[in-house]
């Protein structure tokens, strides 16, 4: 008994999390009720706070479903290149991210529903501090990287570490966030592996 009802409540956690995802991507967040998450999983208010305490800690879970993996083995890969340790290393460790969005659309909705449909502000909410921790996370891997390739002689730039990192997340995500839009200015299959050597190539060294 005890085992069927945690597999019912994970079963209501997935239903409620489809749901939210679905009605963010189409009305945005900001008006998405949780009664209109209830109604679309087929669900009362009170399943929606048995599983949530607000709107942000459904947009939290959405990421760590959908993203929380993907993001968990890119930092352990950045922080441990080894004997990968060299620039080509680090060149496919970030082209992973590239087919990453491509080849998983858990993954991708997940940054669509983050980049598109979440409205932010000045004030520091539960959600902002969420990810403006995952972007640290992001800065600080490649930061990682970026000096391991360094030591091996394979960094060309002048420019430090971090500020590196932080170009290249600003270029990498810049991409997706295009690639993500309804108009779709980027074309990401065609032109995203290119694009992306564009950076990569102008400060790494390859052996």
């Amino acid at each position: 008994m005890a085992r069927k009802n945690a597999e019912e409540k994970q079963e209501t956690y997935r239903k409620l999390l489809a749901s939210a995802s679905t009605l963010f991507l189409e009305k945005g967040v900001a008006t998405t009720t949780l009664n209109e998450i209830a109604q679309h999983a087929g669900m009362t208010r009170g399943a929606v706070y048995w599983h949530f305490e607000n709107k942000y800690a459904i947009i939290m879970a959405l990421w760590e479903e959908g993203a929380g993996a993907v993001h968990k083995d890119f930092m352990t890969a950045l922080k441990n290149l080894g004997d990968a340790g060299t620039a080509a290393g680090f060149h496919e460790v970030a082209h992973s991210v590239l087919r990453q969005v491509l080849d998983d659309p858990a993954y991708s909705r997940s940054l669509r529903i983050l980049m598109h449909c979440v409205e932010f502000s000045d004030v520091q909410t539960p959600l902002n501090e969420f990810l403006m921790q995952k972007q640290q996370d992001y800065v600080d891997g490649l930061t990682s990287a970026f000096k391991q390739v360094r030591q091996m002689g394979g960094v060309r730039s002048e420019l430090s570490d971090r500020t590196l990192a932080s170009g290249l997340l600003s270029f990498l995500f810049g991409m997706i966030h295009h690639h993500l839009e309804p108009c779709g200015h980027i074309n990401l299959p065609r032109d995203g592996a290119a694009l992306l050597d564009i950076y990569l190539n102008g400060v790494l060294v390859y052996e």
